[in-house]
């Protein structure tokens, strides 16, 4: 999971199956060059499950770009979703 640094982490249903999955969110594009960019996360999410999380499993990516800074769930009128603050950039939201 550790493919980038990791600045957010938050509980959401995710894939919508009633257990609370992680979503971890990360990157340090801005770095100094000698130290090289660390931005190879796309933001993650650990399954959970009956049991807890699901550690054993492959976490799934998230398809968000960026240095992510921030991860919130919300509640609207048409469901659960998930925003992404990500750093200079517009947020990301997730369904």
């Amino acid at each position: 999971l550790q493919y980038a640094h990791i600045h957010a982490i938050t509980e959401s249903d995710q894939n919508k199956d009633g257990f609370n999955d992680l979503l971890f969110g990360g990157n340090q594009s801005r770095i100094k060059p000698r130290f090289g960019a660390s931005d190879a996360s796309s933001g993650w999410a650990i399954p959970g499950g009956k049991k807890g999380y699901l550690i054993n499993q492959m976490p799934l990516p998230l398809g968000i770009k960026g240095d992510i800074r921030a991860i919130s769930p919300i509640k609207t009128k048409a469901g659960n979703r998930t925003i992404f603050g990500i750093n200079n950039q517009k947020i990301s939201i997730l369904p």
